[in-house]
């Protein structure tokens, strides 16, 4: 299904007719509770089966009983595995605090009984109701972080979240809850409120109804001769730069119009298909791209450096086809945010210049230097600005950054220092002054070093090399996907310590102090284009010189944060080149 054409609706909860026809008392008498408010409820309506995984929950509950014995749990529900729950909590000695209501009709008096909604599923499908309806009554939450919860559960801004399994989480959480009443009700109030805006059945009515505009306009919007945009770039090659940069780009293009048709070409159309919502090509389709190109107003050929003969000639021929295909079928074509070089062979020079200059309507550069190799090209006729790399845009504000490090073992406080490498001919001499400098963060600033690789498949062994030589406590990351999150991720990083160029520009987009290490000409480009002096060629590596670096990074901070504005400025023009192209108009 294309993803343009899918439209999500939340389930929607009853908030007007909320009515609990048992006080708590009431409800809590026939299993030998008391309705004292000095007794912690904590409660879970679901069915007893294994994915429901109430063992995990009867073993956590049994944990926090020894550190707060004032809490009591009701189970609201039947299945196959009630026999072996009820045997486990008869063998931690808990079953005098535990109480099996059965099916119930009436949640409306359990949820008003209870004090703490718990749901430790191992899967969901979506977003359950039993945390919308425990949301009504103002229940404070624990759950775990799968299915559609982490959408709306945010840990510890309404809610506390722990991962599928993890009893001593789940225990933990529990005595937090138990001894901080005014806590408690903060976080139940706050999904209440959450849930009552975008979950409640008025608001289910309204996105049902928006989904219908919607899908009148797009139907409007299709008996136009062209319409919207088809995006080309090195995507689907799981390198989660270039991925973030198509994020950026599509984000961009739907902050002025939220109906753009948008299409991206891609090595892997249905992971491409889930990180942006737009409609997906294959990248060598050539017939499906090609009937494509005869229906969009703009071809974007964007991201990263794709107008260079290092990698190889047939790449450049590739996204140089694109080009010239996009403008004999009419479209308007834009570089996007592009870095330009190196193009070294005399044949691909003239290939390129050619091409560019008689097929690209505006091309926005990155950096000074790829306006440079523009013109050494021979490129006269095209519009060309020097913006800023579009990744530079990506928020850094993923919540689920901070569950990420604290499963890797990073404490919320900790400060780190971030290593992000990649082969490139480096010798054993090399390999060891980046872990010298790893020990130098963490002895003089108290830095944790973190390796990270952007691109798993060619920077695993490298860094697990490096790593390995490392004498201080330090981890490796496991690798993630999601630009916004490792955007976050490097939010969270005191120091990045980066040969990968896309490391160094989501750090400096979130004002964090870079270290970088050229082993190619873009990568000092774009840290000179920031203003930034903090960069030493692969050659230049020993340990002193990274040590020095790491000093004058952690101390430049001021005037750094003031680059990065200036830089996201910028940054900012090339959505606006794109929409001047859409639109017709001329505005550069």
């Amino acid at each position: 299904f294309s993803a343009e054409h899918t439209f999500e609706i939340g389930n929607g909860v009853d908030f007007e007719h909320v009515e609990a026809s048992l006080s708590r008392e009431e409800f809590l008498s026939p299993f030998g509770f008391s309705g004292d408010d000095d007794l912690v409820i904590f409660g879970i309506a679901a069915r007893i089966t294994p994915v429901k995984d109430m063992k995990t929950l009867i073993r956590g509950f049994a944990g926090a009983t020894r550190q707060v014995p004032f809490i009591r749990l009701v189970i609201a529900g039947e299945g196959e595995e009630r026999d072996s729950v009820e045997a486990l909590a008869k063998q931690l000695g808990v079953e005098k605090y535990v109480a099996f209501a059965g099916w119930l009709q009436d949640t409306d008096s359990f949820y008003h009984a209870i004090d703490v909604n718990v749901l430790t599923s191992l899967s969901e499908g979506g977003f359950p109701y039993a945390i919308s309806e425990g949301a009504r009554m103002g229940c404070a939450t624990i759950a775990t972080a799968v299915g559609g919860i982490p959408q709306v559960l945010r840990h510890e801004e309404n809610g506390l979240l722990i991962q599928p399994g993890d009893a001593e989480a789940l225990a933990s959480a529990m005595v937090r809850l138990a001894r901080d009443r005014e806590f408690r009700e903060r976080l139940g109030e706050a999904l209440r409120e959450k849930v009552r805006r975008d979950y409640s059945l008025e608001a289910t009515c309204r996105r049902q109804v928006e989904i219908y505009h919607h899908i009148l306009q797009m139907e409007e919007r299709r008996e136009r001769p062209r319409d919207g945009v088809l995006i080309c770039g090195a995507y689907g090659n799981g390198n989660a730069g270039d991925d973030t940069i198509l994020q950026s780009i599509v984000q961009q293009l739907r902050l002025r119009d939220p109906l753009i048709p948008v299409c991206v070409m891609s090595k892997r159309p249905a992971e491409t298909a889930l990180q942006t919502g737009a409609e997906t090509v294959y990248s060598f389709d050539f017939r499906n791209t090609l009937r494509k190109m005869r229906r969009v107003n703009l071809f974007i050929s964007g991201g990263g450096s794709l107008i260079q003969d290092v990698t190889s000639t047939r790449s450049l021929i590739f996204y140089l086809f694109g080009i010239w295909a996009a403008h004999r079928r009419g479209c308007r074509v834009m570089m996007y945010g592009c870095g330009i070089g190196p193009v070294k062979h005399g044949l691909n020079r003239r290939l390129a210049g050619r091409i560019i200059d008689r097929c690209v309507d505006s091309a926005t550069l990155r950096d000074p230097d790829s306006m440079a190799e523009l013109g050494s090209l021979g490129v006269t006729r095209t519009k060309v600005r020097v913006t800023a790399d579009p990744a530079l845009l990506q928020e850094g504000n993923d919540p689920r950054v901070n569950e990420f490090l604290e499963k890797c073992g990073i404490r919320e406080d900790e400060r780190c220092c971030l290593f992000a490498l990649r082969p490139w001919n480096l010798s054993s001499r090399q390999l060891s002054a980046f872990a010298a400098a790893a020990d130098y963060a963490y002895r003089a600033y108290g830095l944790k070093p973190v390796f990270f690789t952007l691109e798993p498949r060619k920077d695993g062994t490298i860094t697990e090399t490096v790593a390995g030589m490392v004498r201080v406590p330090h981890l490796v990351l496991p690798p993630l996907e999601d630009g916004s999150t490792i955007c976050s991720l490097m939010h969270r990083m005191n120091l990045v310590v980066s040969m990968r160029l896309h490391a160094l520009i989501f750090a400096c987009g979130q004002g964090v102090p870079v270290v970088g290490v050229a082993y190619d000409p873009k990568v000092s480009s774009f840290l000179d284009y920031m203003g930034l002096e903090n960069c030493l060629s692969t050659g230049e590596i020993t340990d002193g010189s990274l040590c020095d670096l790491i000093d004058g990074a952690l101390s430049g901070q001021a005037a750094a944060d003031a680059v990065v504005e200036r830089m996201r400025a910028l940054a900012q023009q090339n959505g606006e080149v794109a929409w001047s192209l859409l639109t017709g108009g001329d505005d550069f």
